[in-house]
């Protein structure tokens, strides 16, 4: 069977470092023999534990037709999801179903549920690709009786070929993070705001080039 915890822990630290959380150490919970739930372990800095449930957010049906592709090791094409009701449809979806998961609480001192999308490798670029204006914040509140009911204190979303992080918790509801490029806007109002859009559109090959390279860069840092 795969090991997943070294992909995981990758897409772990990438979210921590662009959220601000120092981490002094990564277990795998495997190590602990004890079924939980999650999928990484996250010891910061200050002494939490906290247990991370990982998962994509696929918004293509068939995710193995892109793997398939990659596996050649050559550079292929494909169409994105470009629906932006099915996109939100996909979201809402992932979010609802991992609320009903119920990961152990027990031995942590926060359960966190990070959703990833636009990840920059190959298999999983296109099938993980979310527009930017699929995500707006008047969608995601429909999420939060189901987050509320679960067993997650914080819930991350995370397109990473973006300078993006969307965080729910229970004090503070759904927020957006990000550079000046992202509009923190509540109502039905796109995340991002005209200039960011207006780059992608006039050189989208150049832009998507200058995100992978910046994601490689705080990868390796």
């Amino acid at each position: 069977m795969a090991n997943n915890f070294p992909r995981e822990q990758a897409l772990v630290s990438l979210l921590c470092a662009r959220g601000g959380f120092e981490v002094a150490e990564f277990v795998d919970p495997e190590n602990d023999k004890i079924e939980t739930g999650v999928d990484v372990i996250a010891r910061l800095a200050d002494g939490r534990r906290i247990g991370v449930q990982v998962s994509e957010i696929p918004t293509l049906r068939d995710r193995g037709v892109e793997k398939r592709a990659a596996a050649n090791g050559s550079a292929y094409a494909m169409w994105a999801q470009n629906d932006l009701a099915a996109l939100q449809t996909v979201v809402a979806e992932r979010l609802e179903a991992k609320a009903r998961s119920r990961p152990s609480t027990i031995g942590f001192s926060e359960i966190w549920l990070a959703l990833f999308s636009n990840i920059p490798e190959a298999g999983a670029a296109v099938s993980t690709m979310i527009l930017p204006d699929a995500i707006n914040l008047v969608a995601l509140r429909l999420s939060e009786p189901a987050l509320i009911a679960s067993n997650f204190e914080r819930v991350f979303i995370h397109p990473i070929m973006s300078r993006t992080l969307l965080t729910w918790t229970r004090e503070t509801g759904w927020q957006v993070n990000g550079d000046s490029t992202v509009a923190a806007r509540s109502g039905d109002e796109l995340l991002f705001d005209v200039e960011a859009r207006d780059r992608w559109l006039v050189d989208p090959e150049g832009e998507c080039d200058r995100e992978i390279e910046r994601v490689l860069r705080e990868l390796r840092a």
